[in-house]
């Protein structure tokens, strides 16, 4: 019998609270790669493919990151 009036006071009290929404906070963009951090030429000449592969990769997902936060700024 409590369990149930206790169930009921807390529908009850659930029913009446009002819903609270959040302000859109818009994404902050990572720090621009400044240029001492730009890999040159030079750089990638010592790696294997593989290894070249996996820096265009993380590029790629990098630059469509950036693009979908900025998308976002709209």
């Amino acid at each position: 019998m409590r369990i149930m009036l206790i169930t009921i006071l807390v529908i009850i009290s659930s029913s009446c609270s009002s819903i609270k929404t959040c302000d859109f906070q818009p994404l902050p963009l990572p720090p621009a790669i400044q240029e001492s951090d730009v890999l040159t030429q030079s750089d990638l000449q010592c790696i294997d493919d593989k290894t070249l592969n996996k820096i265009i990769l993380l590029d790629k997902r990098r630059k469509t990151l950036e693009e979908i936060i900025k998308s976002t700024h709209k």
